[in-house]
């Protein structure tokens, strides 16, 4: 259980990273200059990492909503499956 845990809150820190790193490329001066082809495919990018991010939130939830805290290997396989 702690590897698993420990395992994904390093997996969304990273996650976090690059998803910060994304909003502040749109906040950049030459964002505009960019072909909006290539701003929308910025956008989709940052749209599919925090649906990644939030996928990454999904075991922790589980393990504190339907397991109630407990360790069971339901709530291992399914957190090994989500990360």
């Amino acid at each position: 259980m702690h590897q698993a845990l420990g395992e994904n809150h390093i997996l969304i820190l990273g996650a976090q990273i690059l998803v910060g790193f994304q909003f502040r490329a749109m906040f950049e001066a030459g964002f505009d200059r960019l072909p909006p082809a290539v701003q929308y495919l910025l956008l989709g990018n940052l749209l599919l990492m925090a649906v990644a991010l939030a996928l990454l939130f999904v075991p922790i939830s589980y393990h504190w909503i339907v397991e109630r805290g407990r360790t069971t290997r339901q709530w291992h396989s399914f957190t090994t499956t989500v990360i």
